[in-house]
């Protein structure tokens, strides 16, 4: 009934009302089967005019961001797709979503996060209760690879591609963006160890940078600048004496052990002060 009253053109006109907002979303649901493109151009009706129809209702929000991340799982990019299912949890008692559902949706939060060109921070999604549903799973290995992503635990990136070989290699979005998750893993591993060294000390040179990250040292430079452009880091490179100052590393959701670095390193700087 819902179809055939679009094409009958009673759906058209401005977003007005609660009704009309989640019918033009069901519409958007049942068109991602069959028109991708009109699909699309619901969603972006429904979302230019969503917070003027309502305040942040849940059920309609939580739908909204529901079958906009299942758009963007279809067409990506990574990163929204990401963070639209991150809203849709947010909005969304995991009580409300059946376990085979959490599963699926946990496990393709970790390889969009991990694909991700701008996904560097890997901190909220590692503390949100959907990846516990990926225990005793043929899945469960992606929590602790996320770990040592946020953490830029090479050795413990290397253990667990060894030991889940096979599994990794099962997911053709890991095969192909293999170079990606290489260099990825070495930026992750060059902001902690700027976030381990205190602020007024945080001048580098590319061989710690090489030794740390596990880089030939001529691709340093690109893995700086990249850390650079995506906003990871702040500072400047002196391509002549071979260093980097940084004068600012991004925020990040930090685990225990992180706030742990962290407060060691305001005791520390407390201590110079006395």
């Amino acid at each position: 009934e819902l179809l055939k009253a679009s094409k009958k053109k009673t759906l058209v006109g401005p977003v007005t009302d609660y009704v009309h907002v989640y019918l033009l979303t069901e519409l958007a649901r049942v068109k991602l089967k069959s028109s991708v493109s009109e699909a699309k151009a619901l969603l972006e009706e429904v979302g230019e005019g969503l917070d003027a129809v309502v305040e942040r209702d849940p059920l309609l929000h939580g739908f909204y961001y529901h079958i906009k991340s299942e758009y963007h799982r279809m067409m990506g990019p990574a990163d929204v797709f990401f963070r639209y299912t991150m809203l849709y949890l947010a909005v969304t008692p995991l009580d409300d979503i059946s376990l085979d559902v959490q599963r699926v949706l946990a496990f393709d939060l970790g390889l969009s996060a991990l694909i991700s060109e701008k996904i560097y921070n890997f901190g909220e999604l590692l503390q949100h209760e959907i990846l516990s549903s990926l225990e005793g799973t043929p899945h469960a290995w992606m929590a602790a690879m996320l770990a040592a992503f946020n953490a830029g635990d090479i050795a413990a990136y290397e253990t667990l591609a060894a030991k889940h070989a096979i599994r990794m290699n099962a997911q053709p979005v890991l095969v192909v963006n293999k170079a990606l998750l290489s260099e990825k893993l070495a930026i992750c591993a060059l902001v902690q160890i700027l976030f381990e060294t205190p602020s007024d000390a945080r001048v580098l040179s590319f061989d710690e940078i090489a030794a740390a990250t596990r880089l030939d040292e001529d691709r340093v430079e690109r893995v700086l600048m990249k850390a650079l452009s995506v906003g990871l880091i702040k500072g400047r490179i002196d391509g002549i004496d071979r260093t980097v100052s940084v004068s600012w590393v991004a925020p990040r959701v930090l685990d225990r052990a992180a706030l742990g670095t962290m407060a060691n390193s305001l005791t520390a700087w407390a201590a110079k002060g006395d």
